[in-house]
Formats: structure tokens, C-alpha cells, sequence
């Protein structure tokens, strides 16, 4: 997938993709497009704004001699994510990182879907059965995990666009 695909993707998804009502999202979507990975994140600073982080894979984060980074982004790279999420109408308000580092991050203009918000809230209130921060582990060889977690995270509803090789998805 490249970066542009993906970019579009990951926003439809973030601020147009119906959730199931029973979903779980616990911090939202990964896609590796154009030597990227570009991260769909349904709570910014504010809970309703949808971020974006374009970042370079953890496996070029490697530190040359002398404690030079082997790769960062420059400043025509972010300039183009920006130009891309512009043109594509997704609209750029604030905008952190950058040239110079490992990620650019950029706030959309448009709300994340309420589905999505809902899933969020979900996971961030835990199992209604159990313990939330238990639940669906397994913390001794006796428990058995409830399927609360699994199953609503098998719920999520993932861009029906991305082939399965290009999302990493944080459960």
C-alpha cells in the first residue's frame, strides 16, 4: 500500500468506518504503507480529534557511529503528509514532530465517527463483569480469561480497503 492509499484509508476509517456496537478499541489502527507506519489514533488530546502519526518502522530507527540516526524525516517528507491530508479533505489543525525526528503527528480537522469514540469508551471502561484491568488475562494457571476482550476486539471493524499484510492492529 503506499502512503497516500494509506493516509486515505486510515482517515476514512477513523472519521467515517461504522463500528459494531459491541466493538473494543484500545488505541486504534496501524498501517504499514510506502515505508511508513502510519498510525490512525481515535483520541487526541481532546477525546473527539482524530491524530495521525507518520512514522518511520522501528527496525530504521537504528544509530549509526557516532549517534547519528540512520534515517529521520525531513522536512519535504512531512511537507508532502500535510500536502496529502489536504488535498485528500481531510484537513490538518495542529501538527507536533516532524522533520528532524522519527514521527510527524497531525491533528485532523474532522471528528472521529462516534462508533469508534463508543469502542474506545468501551475499553476504557473495562469488562462489565470483571475486574477491568484482569478480565481478560490470565494471571494464574487456575483463571480462565472471560472472552470479553477477544471478542470485542474481533468486532472492530477494519478498513474493508486494507489487505491484512499492511494493518498492525494494537489489541
Amino acid at each position: 500500500m503506499d502512503l497516500s492509499v494509506g493516509l486515505n484509508v486510515g482517515c476514512d476509517w477513523l472519521t467515517r468506518q461504522p463500528q459494531h456496537h459491541e466493538a473494543l478499541c484500545r488505541r486504534g489502527l496501524t498501517l504499514d504503507a510506502g515505508g511508513y507506519l502510519l498510525d490512525f489514533t481515535p483520541t487526541g488530546t481532546v477525546f473527539e480529534q482524530a491524530v495521525v502519526s507518520v512514522g518511520i518502522p522501528v527496525v530504521e530507527r537504528v544509530w549509526q557511529a557516532g549517534g547519528v540516526p540512520a534515517r529521520i524525516l525531513t522536512g519535504p517528507e512531512v511537507d508532502e503528509m500535510r500536502t496529502a491530508l489536504g488535498s485528500m479533505g481531510w484537513g490538518v489543525g495542529d501538527e507536533w514532530g516532524g522533520a528532524g525526528g522519527y514521527s510527524a503527528l497531525f491533528r485532523l480537522s474532522l471528528p472521529v465517527i462516534d462508533g469508534l469514540r463508543a469502542a474506545v469508551l468501551r475499553y476504557r471502561l473495562g469488562c462489565p463483569a470483571h475486574r477491568p484491568d484482569l478480565c481478560w488475562q490470565q494471571v494464574t494457571p487456575e483463571m480462565v480469561p472471560c472472552g470479553w476482550h477477544d471478542e470485542g476486539m474481533e468486532k472492530l471493524w477494519l478498513p474493508p480497503e486494507a489487505r491484512e499484510s499492511d494493518v498492525i492492529v494494537d489489541g
